[in-house]
């Protein structure tokens, strides 16, 4: 019975995080429909990330990954800026 018991509360702990997980995708579409909809946003957001990260890569020593060095760093840019920017939060 025990592990009848122990099933039952596994499943109702997965279907909670199920239910989590599905609020917070919606949650992450509503905010990129959001940002896609408002193109000025959009590229007022990414071109001072853009000309930040081709500023930093033109400073990094020359390798054999620059280019791959420099798409990761304006990834890694782009995101946090999208990530500690407050413009799209609903109010």
């Amino acid at each position: 019975m025990s592990s009848r018991k122990e099933i039952q509360n596994s499943i109702s702990r997965l279907e909670t995080k199920i239910q989590m997980e599905k609020a917070r995708l919606s949650e992450h579409r509503h905010y990129f429909d959001r940002l896609l909809n408002n193109k000025y946003l959009l590229i007022a957001s990414l071109v001072p990330v853009f000309l930040a990260g081709w500023h930093e890569a033109r400073i990094v020593k020359p390798g054999k990954s620059k280019f791959k060095r420099f798409v990761r760093f304006i990834l890694m840019t782009t995101l946090a800026h999208v990530r500690n920017s407050n413009l799209l939060k609903s109010k």
